[in-house]
């Protein structure tokens, strides 16, 4: 016997519940983030480097959580309904991360062709959306090439990252 759904029981939306789940786990990263910062800037001694050990590992559960759920939920809305708001909202969130860790990874020295491969995955997201590019997303994009160049290393990322 083949039996389709198109809800789930009792008029809940999955992907709705799915949204709320990740809204959660971006406000546990975007806290984690925040107490990350807090403990790299209190001191030199044993006592704040443990608490950045600490923040660190917190804030890595938060963002592996976090980037878990986003790709998940955009795997499936990507292809099913690349257009939706909720689709859109999960994109705008998962642009979001890939600034920050491109910017971090340009100022760090890190491999910017690496980092430039990432966010080029990111642009395919937004024309399957039909969304266009975030200038941030743009330009650290731009940065990511240059740096891959060889030809200039990334200015600072604005305040507030």
């Amino acid at each position: 016997m083949l039996v389709t759904a198109c809800s789930a029981p009792d008029g809940d939306d999955p992907v709705v519940g799915r949204l709320e789940e990740l809204r959660t786990a971006r406000a546990s990263l975007a806290d984690a983030r925040r107490g990350l910062a807090a403990a790299e800037t209190r001191g030199d001694d044993a006592a704040a480097r443990g608490r950045v050990v600490e923040a660190r590992a917190v804030f890595e559960r938060a963002y592996r959580r976090y980037q878990s759920l986003l790709a998940a939920f955009l795997e499936n809305a990507l292809t099913e309904r690349p257009r939706a708001a909720s689709t859109r909202d999960a994109l705008s969130w998962y642009t979001d991360e890939a600034v920050i860790n491109a910017r971090e990874t340009l100022l760090r020295g890190g491999d910017p062709a690496r980092g430039e491969s990432s966010l080029a995955t990111v642009v395919r997201y937004h024309e399957l959306a039909g969304v266009p590019l975030p200038p941030a997303l743009a330009r650290v994009r731009a940065d990511a090439r240059q740096a891959a160049r060889g030809r200039s290393t990334p200015a600072a990322p604005p305040a507030g990252r």
